[in-house]
Formats: structure tokens, sequence, C-alpha cells
């Protein structure tokens, strides 16, 4: 008996997002998922677990699926939760755009200290809660600001941000009124475009920020900042030179790889955190076509944690993204 109620609590998880509709709040009709709104929930999810495991550990596999709640039709069949997996190509995105957010916020001054968050008066959920940390950087903004993130396609991006503000507005609006706490609302926004064969392009992120008493929106990063990949300052140490540099290793595979962290000190660019980097080099190798990959794997003749590899053609190609 326990085996048969089991069987039917088993969540059901769906892996084509055309299968998946859902009926938002407020909605009559029921809306089918498109790839970049599973992209939004998966950063969310994101941004949850790097609560507890520490954002440099969130990988792909980590936001590969999410879980949607709420009035959904799986197939034209009712359901009130599912599991949605993400494409292969989607969920390296996901952790992209997550760890450029937050290199944005902390451009930004803006401290992040709650994720996901319902206040006491119901509501729209904060996405994230913080307050900017430098009083000669806060845009009039001495108490608590409201992070709302969004993901969308380059294509349409203008017209969801103009609906999304106006939605925003009317929200915060509310929301200072019962706790003047709160005194500012940013929109960090993500235009994806469209690359070949079907891959996506390097997003942009534009922050926007209506401050309580303020008409207007302020752009706080011109649309301008792209999802950082880093790229060394000045000439770089020519190919030729850089091989003899690095240490090669073989790889659990058999195969001849070199750490990526020695390839990032080699181009003086920060070395501290490679599993960052290799989830952007990642995507920009996908997107380029390439066929290696960064990969962690553990050494043959080498103890300690599994470090961030690849091999020669691999590098060669990360070398020109760097």
């Amino acid at each position: 008996m326990n085996c048969r109620r089991n069987f039917w609590l088993k969540m059901v998880i769906v892996s084509c997002y055309s299968h998946l509709r859902k009926r938002d709040l407020g909605e009559k009709k029921f809306r089918v998922f498109t790839p970049l709104r599973a992209v939004g929930l998966s950063v969310e999810k994101g941004w949850k677990l790097s609560k507890t495991l520490g954002l440099a550990s969130v990988t792909a596999e980590h936001v590969a699926q999410v879980r949607i709640s709420g009035e959904l039709l799986v197939k034209g069949t009712k359901a009130k939760d599912c599991e949605l997996q993400l494409k292969p190509r989607d969920a390296p995105l996901s952790v992209a755009l997550l760890r450029a957010q937050r290199a944005l916020l902390t451009d930004l001054k803006v401290n992040v200290w709650a994720v996901d968050q319902q206040d006491s008066g119901g509501g729209r959920t904060y996405d994230l809660l913080g307050d900017f940390g430098v009083a000669e950087q806060n845009w009039g903004v001495t108490g608590r600001v409201w992070v709302e993130l969004k993901v969308y396609s380059e294509g349409t991006f203008q017209k969801w941000v103009d609906k999304e503000k106006q939605k925003l507005a009317v929200d915060f609006s509310k929301k200072n009124r019962a706790d003047a706490t709160l005194q500012g609302v940013m929109l960090l926004a993500a235009s994806v475009p469209k690359a070949s064969e079907g891959q996506w392009g390097i997003p942009k992120l534009q922050a926007m920020l209506k401050v309580s008493g303020a008409e207007e929106w302020v752009s706080l990063s011109g649309g301008s900042r792209r999802v950082a990949r880093g790229q060394a300052k000045g000439t770089k140490i020519a190919l030729g030179k850089l091989w003899d540099k690095l240490e090669w290793h073989q790889g659990a595979g058999g195969e001849r790889v070199a750490l990526l962290a020695q390839l990032l000190e080699e181009l003086n660019l920060r070395a501290d955190h490679p599993g960052d980097r290799a989830a952007t080099l990642n995507v920009l190798l996908r997107q380029g076509n390439k066929k290696g990959r960064l990969v962690q794997t553990k050494l043959k003749l080498k103890s300690g944690r599994r470090p961030w590899v690849g091999t020669k053609d691999t590098l060669r190609d990360c070398y020109h993204y760097l």
C-alpha cells in the first residue's frame, strides 16, 4: 500500500517547454512556457542555492530542473505542480546570468541579504532585498531596496521592460505606503539575443531604479553591461610562449590537460574562482560551436580537489575569449 501511495506522490517531470502551460495570477488564459521564462526561474533557484552553497559552488546541474506550482496544464491535464527540466543549452545560461547579476549588483554597491522573501502585507514576493552599502552612491535610497529579476529575449526586451516597470511602480507604491523602510525598487533585466543554430548570444544586463517619491526611473547601468567574460588587459602573452609556461597533466581519461587557473594567471586575470570563469567560457564555447569544454576532473599523479582543466585545443579557444 505504501509503495502504491509513493508512486502517485511522485512529481511529474516535464522535459518539453511546450507541454507546460500556467495561468498567472489575475489572468484568464494559460500561458505556454518559453525557454527564457524557464531560465528566469532557474536563475531565481540559483540565488536561493547561493545562500547555502555559496555562489561559486552553484553549477548548471544544480539549476537544470525547477519546480513550477500554480494552475498548470501538463499536456492538457490539470496539475498543481511539476518539475520542469531545462534544455542542455539553457542551464549554463542561467548560471552565467546569476554570476553576472551578482557582479553588477556588487558594482552598484548593493548588499543583498534576503532572497525570495514574502513580506507580512502579502502581494508580490521580493526576488531580492538589500540596501546600498555606500552612502555616496545610494541615489537617495537610505533604506531597503527591492530587486526584481527578469530575463527577456532581445527582440521583445523593451516591450516587456516597459510593462514590468508599470506593474512594479504600482506594487512598489503599495508596499512603500505599508512600510516606509522600503525606499526603492530596482528592475534588473537581461536581454538575451539568439545566435546561430539555436544557441544563445551573449546577454546584456540593464539595471533601472525607482525611488520613493520620484516619478521617473533612473538607469543605473545604461544597458551596456554585458555578461562579463573577463578579458585580459593590454598585450596578451603569445600562444607559443603560453604553452611552455603551462604545466601539463594526464586527466582521468588519459587526455593531456592543463589547469584553467594557471592559464588565467599567465594572462594576468583573477584565478581564485576558476569555476565561475569556466561556466562563462563554456557558454561562449558552446555559442561559438566549439567542440571542447572545460571540465572539473581528477588528475593522475595529483592529489587534492578536482581542478578545472582543458585540453590544448579547448584552452586555445578560451585564449581568444580572454
